[in-house]
């Protein structure tokens, strides 16, 4: 990223701008991990339909909107991380309708395989057109179109092996990093969601953020 959009993003010591004027790293993902786990267990009580890529944007602004005012935007710009180039945003429309025309089959189909999941997560994260909370927006997003499904769609907390096979575009390694549940009606998979995330919660707040998991991107 050029010092241009370095600056527009970040505070001199590299904490994101937000609309706090938090500068305190830890500070800020505190917040920003309780902002949107209590943001999308809002939105998941609404229990939304999800049929397109579209409904990406606003999972990401929900979950971040009170915190960041690009939330929801897609980038611009190169995005680079580690070792790992995403998608540039020259092709975003590209992916964009690949990835619908998988969600397109799979919309409201009861038996989705958990590979085809495992798919639709590694293609959302190429895509990554956010600039911070991609993993969690993924995340829900692809909750919620399972469950759309009759599905429950769990993800490992072994973020460190996840990023790992999603780096390497490992479709067999994310399959066997997911778990998946059969409910057979939409109604029963989003209380199974909704009662893990309330408890994924519940233990963060316990642990009073000690888990070096949960300010995950």
């Amino acid at each position: 990223m050029s010092d241009e959009w370095f600056h527009r993003f970040q505070y001199p010591n590299g904490t994101l701008k937000n609309k706090f004027d938090i500068q305190n790293h830890d500070q800020l993902q505190k917040l920003e991990y309780e902002e949107s786990a209590q943001n999308a267990l809002a939105l998941l009580q609404i229990r939304p339909d999800i049929k397109d890529i579209s409904s990406l944007e606003n999972i990401h602004k929900v979950l971040f909107g009170e915190i960041y005012s690009w939330a929801g935007e897609y980038r611009e710009y190169d995005l680079h991380k580690g070792t790992t180039t995403f998608l540039e945003p020259n092709f975003f429309e590209m992916a964009a309708y690949a990835i619908n025309e998988s969600l397109k089959k799979l919309y409201h189909v009861n038996n989705v395989k958990i590979r085809e999941y495992a798919d639709l997560t590694d293609k959302l994260n190429n895509l990554h057109p956010f600039r911070e909370g991609n993993g969690r927006s993924a995340r829900l997003f692809l909750q919620i179109f399972a469950a759309n499904n009759g599905d429950y769609l769990n993800y490992s907390r072994n973020d460190s092996e996840m990023i790992k096979a999603l780096s390497n575009a490992n479709i067999d390694k994310i399959a066997s990093m997911l778990q998946l549940s059969k409910f057979g009606s939409p109604e029963k998979a989003f209380d199974e969601i909704i009662i893990n995330r309330m408890n994924e919660l519940q233990n963060a707040n316990e642990a009073k953020y000690d888990d070096p998991n949960i300010g995950s991107k």
